[in-house]
């Protein structure tokens, strides 16, 4: 099946320079199987192999000090093949990029 991600960024981000920072949007939509590799370490997607997952994402991120991100988002999303399967979600964390 098809994958279909539509992503927009406002940044100055680097990782390097505390007070940059980052705010995204994103709209997905997984067909069966599939996912961003790397981009859900935590289960913060549906996934299931016969479903697929569609949703949307807005989140911000921000360099308090030197190589450490803090970073949170909020996500509503829905299984594909049973609408009646949807969650909202909310995550903040902490990067540290040595």
């Amino acid at each position: 099946k098809q994958q279909h991600v539509l992503a927009l960024e406002l940044s100055q981000y680097r990782p390097s320079e505390p007070g940059t920072w980052q705010a995204y949007a994103r709209w997905y939509r997984y067909g069966t199987n599939g996912t961003i590799a790397g981009d859900d370490e935590w289960r913060s997607l549906f996934y299931n192999g016969s479903a697929g997952s569609k949703g949307w994402i807005l989140g911000y991120k921000y360099v308090p000090w030197k190589n450490i991100e803090w970073e949170t988002l909020y996500s509503k999303q829905e299984q594909i093949s049973n609408s009646d399967n949807k969650r909202t979600l909310v995550r903040t964390q902490m990067d540290f990029h040595f």
